[in-house]
């Protein structure tokens, strides 16, 4: 039993780990202001996002959807056609279909 807790504490916090690498922390926190419905907060994060890594498909996505939210189409349109070509695999498009 102990072998099993151990066994998951260690894989949850791998799993943290590489979320937290995968996306910066200026995108997490525009992601985290999303969820509150904190859309301009969100929107001011997510140029951050944007402007502290370029390269990043996380942080185009979420300010578009700040931008979307907002009510921003034309914005929310160029971010995500921004995103489109950073997104390393197909499959992590169809998640924002």
């Amino acid at each position: 039993m102990f072998k099993k807790t151990l066994l998951l504490s260690l894989l949850f916090l791998l799993i943290s780990v590489v979320k937290s690498y995968a996306m910066p922390y200026s995108a997490n926190q525009c992601v985290n202001h999303i969820n509150a419905q904190s859309y301009k907060a969100a929107r001011v994060w997510g140029i951050r996002a944007v402007n502290n890594h370029p390269q990043s498909f996380y942080a185009y996505v979420c300010l578009g959807a700040a931008d979307y939210r907002l009510g921003l189409y034309n914005p929310a349109i160029y971010d995500f056609k921004h995103a489109i070509p950073l997104a390393n695999d197909k499959n992590r498009l169809a998640v924002y279909n």
